[in-house]
Parts: C-alpha cells; structure tokens; sequence
C-alpha cells in the first residue's frame, strides 16, 4: 500500500474514532475533565514506554531529554495537547459538542494556514479555491452561531500548533508521544495522587459497596427503636430511569409517566397512579418486617415528587417527605421539605458559603422565553440539532430559567393552535415539549416552566364558551385577534 493510501487510511481512522469520542466521555462522569485527562495521560505513558521497552528503543528516546531545544519544544506540544484535551473534554461533558465540533471545521484552516505562511509551502489553484469555499462555510456556522465560538478556536489553534511543532521536530510519533506524557505526566499523577486521599476520584471507585460496610435490618432496627433516630423511606425500586419519551430520554421512575415505544403511548393516569402505590406500600412492607414499625419520613430518590407522590406516601403513613432544592423550609412544607445534600467534606468557610448564598427564594432571575416553534423541524434529525444549538446559548447566556412555549402559533396571533405534548383537546405538532425541558434542565441546569395561554386556544367548541363583545347592543363573538374562552362559562373552565 502507498504512503498516500496509508495516510487516508490512517485519517479516516483517527476522525472515527475521534468522532466517536463525545458517545464515550459522558459515560466517565461523576468524573471531570482534568481526572480524564489525567488518566489520559498515565496510562498513555505506561503504554507507550512497555512498547518502548519491548522494540529497545526507551533508552534513546529518553537521551531526547538532554538535547534542550527539542526539550522545550515537547515541553510546549505538552502543554498545548493537555490545553486540547481538556477543553475537548470539558465542551463535550458540558453540552458544547456542537461547538468542539466546529473546532474541528476551523481546525484544517488553521493547519494550512501555518503550512503556508510559515512553512512556505505552496497550493494548486484547485487547493486555493478548495480553501475558499471551506473558509466560507466555517464563517458561515460561526455567524449562525451567534457569538464569539472560543471553544472552537481554543481547539483549533492548540492543535494546529500541536501539530506545527511536531512536524518541525521530525521525531517519531511514538518517541514524541512518550516524552512529552513523560513530561506531563509529573503533574497528572501528583492530581491522582491528591485526589484519591481526598476520597474525590472516581477510579477505583467501586459501584456497590462491600456488604460488611452497609447497617444489618438488626443494627437499623435498634436504632429506629432507641427513639434517636428515625429510619425513613427512599423507596423500594423508583431509585433507577424509565423511558419518559420517544427521543429515549431515560428520567426518573417515580415522576415519570412510562413512554411504550412499540404503541407510541404513554402510560395511563390509573396505571402510573397503581404503580406508584404499589411501590411505596412494598417499601412500607419491607421496613415493617424488618424494623417492626412502617416509615413516616420520605426521601424522594433524585429529590423529585409530584402531588400525586406526595398523596400516595400520605395514605402509605408517610406524611412528611424530603426532596432537593435551594430553599429555606417551614413548617408549611413538611409534605415536601427542601434538602441540601452536602458531598465532599466541604471545610468549614465552604459549607457557610453553601447555606448562606444557595438556600435563598430571592435571587435574580435571568429569564429567556423560548419558542418551541423555532425548533421544531419536519425533520427530526434538524429539530435535534436545533435544540442543540439552543442548549450552547442558553448555557452561553448565563440565564438559569427558561420559559418554554409548550404551544404552537405558526400565524402569531396568540393562540394556541396546536401543542407539542400528548393531549385531548387539540393537535400536537410534536411530541417535543418533555425532550426540550429534560435537556434544559439536565444539560443547562436552568429552572424551566411550561409557558401556556390562559384562555387563547383555538378549540372547536360552542360559541357560547368564548368571550363575547357588546357591539350594536348585540352579543357577538370577540373581533380581537385572541379568541379567548370565557372564563364565566362553566363548561370551558373544565377544559
């Protein structure tokens, strides 16, 4: 096989796998970007001087180190690769894919850039308008973007001059690899080392406890019997995610209605409402047998509930319950008390900095309103895209609520003439509104409220249920562009 045709090859395969890389990272958290990296880094070491080792080629690599130019020239390609990876990781795991994505649009540009003006290098005509038209289509994506893409140019520059200085060194890909992860990984290891004592990396760490660390039924027994100390409920089996949606969003058991994909329905009022019930009194069944006394504390497994939750686990004897939540407490919340749940073992100026600043009702609120309308798409492969670029602003924006239009108005005249969740009453466009709120909330961290008409929908309904205006001292259907429900009308208030 040619050069050329390896080199293809060799690219083709790089890109793959390259390309495959934002599947992968998201399956690494809790864990964040510089312990990845960090990894990276030791274990690439470690393989490449057993390789190293194995063709005798470690002590000559390791004389490259006495050579002081070429030294500090790796030294500079490590510092450049770990800037990469680092903010590769960290747009991947933190819902900039598309923008990373784009780094890597910018990033031939870049390269022939550099060939060019600094390595005199010289194009065809066909390369030169190849470039053109390239160029074009990147400043094309990064003014649809809407601002300053800095995730993409920090990728593309770091590693076009990555790939710069190893041109100009003209070592071997493996020899230049090993020296600077040896250079690097002094730094790496010492953030391994340091985080493993504090109890914070996620390697090594095991996913089920062993039994002899968890409390028997007869130690909880005797101390839910001391009177010192109250066992509570977390449920029997709502601590997992069920399919909520036909996009394959995974959300949590208890306060979601289960989606079936094969009838493209979700699960009935009556049917959610007996599951949830069964569940909570198998959990009261459990801790009876057990403990000889049923729960009379909930704590909501991810601190999610809804009214129905919190009625069920009332009949169940569990009248107050816990979630999660910034908000200060009374007595008044009992069924639903907000949490805080502290990790780490913050110090002592940390944790007063959590409970005075976090736990407040009166912070700003920076609000976008967003309309679901200029998301959706016929194809669904471009509303998904969409809403991927919303995701990059809104994170962008620093905003942390976001009122979503749950309802269509195409003619934007104020009424709802479609909406985009399952309903009785008009049409859905789009089985869209849950997808675009659990990648809100999950990807952006934002508060997000349903944005809904109070009486403007366009429902084929009896005159008598819609607003009326007194013209020509007759009763006669609103002229204004809001056809309103009455609200004096019994029926269309049971809409």
């Amino acid at each position: 096989m040619s050069k050329n045709k390896l080199g293809l090859l060799f690219g083709i395969s790089a890109y793959s796998l390259w390309g495959a890389f934002p599947l992968y990272w998201p399956l690494l958290e809790p864990a964040n970007s510089l312990e990845i990296v960090s990894h990276r880094a030791v274990w690439t070491l470690v393989f490449c001087f057993i390789v190293l080792a194995a063709t005798k080629a470690l002590k000559s690599t390791l004389a490259t180190l006495k050579r002081p130019k070429i030294a500090a020239k790796l030294f500079l390609t490590s510092l450049l690769i770990s800037i990469n990876w680092l903010v590769y990781i960290w747009a991947t795991n933190n819902g900039h894919v598309v923008e990373a994505s784009l780094g890597y649009y910018i990033n031939p540009l870049i390269i022939i850039g550099f060939g060019v003006i600094l390595l005199k290098e010289k194009m065809r005509p066909l390369q030169w308008a190849a470039v053109t038209i390239a160029t074009i289509g990147v400043l094309v994506l990064t003014i649809d973007y809407g601002r300053l893409p800095w995730i993409a140019l920090t990728l593309a520059v770091s590693w076009g001059s990555y790939g710069l200085i190893k041109k100009q060194l003209g070592l071997g890909a493996l020899e230049g690899l090993a020296i600077e992860t040896f250079i690097s990984a002094f730094f790496y290891l010492g953030y391994l080392i340091y985080i493993g004592n504090q109890g914070t990396g996620q390697f090594g760490q095991q996913e089920t406890p062993p039994k002899d660390s968890l409390l028997t039924w007869d130690q909880l027994k005797a101390m839910q019997q001391s009177g010192l100390v109250e066992i509570g409920s977390h449920s029997y089996d709502l601590h997992r995610g069920i399919l909520g949606n036909p996009q394959g969003n995974l959300q949590p058991a208890g306060v979601t209605r289960l989606y079936d994909p094969s009838k493209k329905t979700y699960e009935t009022d009556e049917a959610y409402r007996q599951r949830i019930r069964l569940e909570l009194k198998a959990a009261s069944d459990s801790l009876l047998v057990h403990t000889e006394r049923r729960p009379r504390v909930m704590v909501w497994p991810y601190g999610e509930a809804n009214q129905l939750l919190i009625q069920e686990a009332n009949k169940q004897g569990m009248s107050m319950t816990f979630g999660l939540g910034d908000k200060r407490n009374s007595l008044a919340d009992l069924p639903f008390a907000h949490r805080m749940l502290v990790t780490g073992n913050p110090e002592l100026a940390n944790f007063s900095k959590m409970m005075s600043r976090q736990r407040t009702d009166d912070r700003p609120l920076h609000v976008v309103h967003v309309d679901l309308d200029y998301i959706h798409d016929n194809n669904p492969e471009q509303t998904e895209r969409n809403l991927g670029l919303l995701l990059d602003r809104i994170q962008a924006m620093g905003v942390n609520t976001v009122y979503l239009q749950a309802f269509a108005d195409p003619d934007g005249d104020g009424n709802a003439d479609a909406l985009y969740f399952p309903n009785r009453h008009l049409p859905m466009t789009e089985d869209l509104f849950n997808r675009a709120a659990w990648q809100l909330l999950t990807r952006t961290r934002v508060k997000v409220y349903a944005w809904m008409p109070v009486l403007a929908f366009q429902v084929k309904r009896p005159e008598s249920w819609f607003v009326h205006e007194w013209i020509d001292e007759q009763s006669k259907n609103q002229i204004s562009l809001n056809t309103k429900l009455s609200r004096w009308e019994e029926l269309s208030n049971l809409l």
